[in-house]
């Protein structure tokens, strides 16, 4: 009697259970990759909102925001030393005096305010990669030049930088030597200086860490550097909308394909006019941070005006939430 079972599949039939097979894993992995994107950017938000809440346990004791950077707002350059009225090497970013409020009291105790921040004195405290600015979507960068460099900080970069009003470094707006926005040269905003309200004025935003490619000393990108005053570093502006085609301008190095065009201009008597846009990894946006505390997910789409009029603090521009 003849059986009628089957020993094994057909050739016929395992192709087409390694196709079902395959198609199922082309249906899955979007899903599992944006299911990972989607934790990522979660992940970043939490760290805007730390940031947000370590701002205003700064102005509760301060009554004032830190400022965005040690310098003198009348000339663009170094701060005065109150004795001599001469320039001093005295040279604070913004990371500096919120590191307290996010439980790095010791880091802000090694720093010495009176040195330069690539000073070896100072070579502890900048080379911390501060994990409350990491976005995980991004890859991590540490700044750099070539070995043996006069110049070489090593400093780790970061993925937050303050809101710098809708011009360049020196003119946020409103001309130079005026702060159009919550953080400037020598300046850090009060509540009641934000008359515009808190809930619509960004404070900190999104960048790319950009890599520094080998090369010569110049060949370096100073973006995303967050222990370094200098201009477009962590200072970021409205001039063009989240995650542009349109080119940054500082040190830099062009790389539109990653992301990350810039116009690089090394004529150091040119920083004041630098500028650089708020940029990330997250597909469709960039996450923002508002005075009030608040975190919001503002889309590349954004129309420029009401984008521009978020970085200001007291231009007196009327916002519905439906605009971004």
């Amino acid at each position: 009697m003849k059986s009628n079972q089957r020993d094994a599949f057909t050739l016929i039939e395992l192709l087409v259970v390694i196709a079902i097979i395959a198609v199922l894993i082309a249906l899955l992995l979007p899903a599992v990759q944006a299911a990972r994107e989607a934790a990522r950017r979660m992940q970043c938000v939490n760290n805007l909102k730390q940031l947000g809440l370590a701002l205003h346990n700064y102005q509760s004791v301060n009554d004032r925001f830190p400022i965005g950077v040690a310098r003198n707002p009348l000339t663009g350059l170094n701060v005065l030393d109150p004795i001599t009225g001469l320039a001093s090497n005295f040279k604070q970013p913004f990371v500096v005096g919120l590191l307290p409020y996010y439980e790095q009291q010791s880091a802000f105790n090694a720093y010495n305010m009176n040195l330069l921040f690539n000073t070896a004195d100072n070579l502890t405290t900048r080379t911390i990669r501060l994990l409350i600015y990491q976005c995980p979507s991004d890859t991590p960068q540490v700044f750099g030049q070539l070995a043996g460099a006069a110049n070489d900080p090593r400093d780790p970069k970061g993925n937050y930088g303050v809101n710098w009003g809708m011009k360049d470094y020196w003119d946020q707006g409103m001309g130079t030597k005026v702060a159009a926005a919550p953080f400037y040269m020598g300046y850090g905003a009060k509540f009641a200086d934000i008359t515009d309200g808190t809930s619509n004025t960004l404070a900190m935003m999104e960048m790319r860490q950009a890599p520094s490619p080998n090369g010569t000393p110049q060949a370096v990108d100073r973006r995303g550097r967050l222990w370094n005053d200098d201009s477009a570093c962590y200072q970021v502006s409205t001039r063009f909308g989240p995650n542009s085609r349109l080119p940054d301008q500082s040190v830099c190095v062009h790389d539109p394909a990653q992301g990350l065009p810039c116009i690089n201009n090394t004529d150091s008597s040119q920083s004041l006019t630098f500028y650089m846009g708020a940029r990330s990894r997250h597909p469709g946006g960039v996450n923002g941070l508002l005075c009030d505390g608040s975190v919001r997910f503002f889309k590349d789409s954004i129309g420029l005006p009401p984008w521009q009029a978020l970085s200001t603090m007291r231009s007196g521009e009327v916002i519905s939430s439906d605009q971004f």
